[in-house]
């Protein structure tokens, strides 16, 4: 076997691997199912090549010749649509926000002792970037679910002041329940309390173009820059199920209308 060949199916076994492994902390989701099915595709092409050259004999034979170059067909305009979106994404992570723009922190759950993992990784981010931005404001956002104690918006602003922010500082935006409803309560919140025109939205890295296409529909006057959290070995974990649902989310969220 070409080394090509058994180089692909090392790098494919990992991320099997990879995708795989969130399922045992109770993460199944578009992108990790995604991420499986890649993998599934790419083993059955590299690994059982020999298997598939069969396939395309007998429907050769049968007369549906032209149905394995339709695959190829797709499968090389999802490659050339997955670059293009990652090479997008990679852009909006790389934005930065203005000098002591307002923080904008996207909210995750509440766990019943605290924020969860993703969560604490934006406050964490947004308490480190307002250190170093000191005349910055924060808005903590995400409403409250059936089983949380205590809304996002409220456990983001509580541990930022606990963790030293000065309170008159720090606002929460308490009703919302998605993404699109974080950015537009909170961009209610900054200009009611004159908070300025810059935002850095603190979130992580994969989040950031589609919180960006939010923001942008939201309200084009309002200047955005990317703060992305720093990764804790959960969030490596759990990076490439989070990315792959990206791909699917932000054509969604580019076909959506206020």
């Amino acid at each position: 076997m070409e080394f090509w060949r058994i180089a692909v199916i090392v790098i494919d076994y990992i991320f099997l691997i990879w995708f795989i492994l969130p399922i045992f902390y109770g993460m199944l989701k578009a992108g990790n199912i995604l991420g499986i099915v890649i993998c599934a595709v790419v083993f059955f092409r590299t690994a059982l090549y020999s298997f598939y050259d069969d396939i395309v004999v007998y429907l050769t034979q049968h007369g549906w010749g032209f149905l394995p170059y339709v695959l190829d067909a797709l499968m090389l305009l999802f490659c050339i649509y997955a670059v293009i979106v990652s090479a997008c994404m990679v852009w909006a992570m790389k934005k930065e926000p203005a000098a002591n723009a307002t923080a904008l922190i996207l909210g995750a759950e509440v766990k019943p002792w605290g924020p969860s993992r993703l969560l604490r990784q934006r406050i964490d981010a947004a308490y480190k970037y307002m250190k170093k931005e000191f005349l910055s404001f924060a808005v903590g956002s995400g409403g409250k679910s059936d089983h949380e104690i205590i809304s996002e918006g409220e456990c983001i602003r509580d541990h930022l002041i606990k963790y030293g922010i000065a309170p008159e500082r720090v606002f929460a935006e308490t009703r919302s329940v998605n993404t699109d409803e974080n950015i537009r309560f909170s961009f209610k919140i900054i200009k009611e309390q004159r908070l300025g025109s810059d935002v850095a939205i603190v979130t992580d890295s994969y989040h950031q173009l589609r919180a960006r296409i939010i923001a942008r529909r939201t309200d084009k006057d309002i200047r955005v820059g990317a703060c992305c959290t720093k990764q804790t070995w959960f969030g490596i974990m759990a990076y490439p199920t989070y990315f792959l649902r990206e791909w699917i989310a932000i054509p969604v969220e580019l076909l959506k209308r206020r």
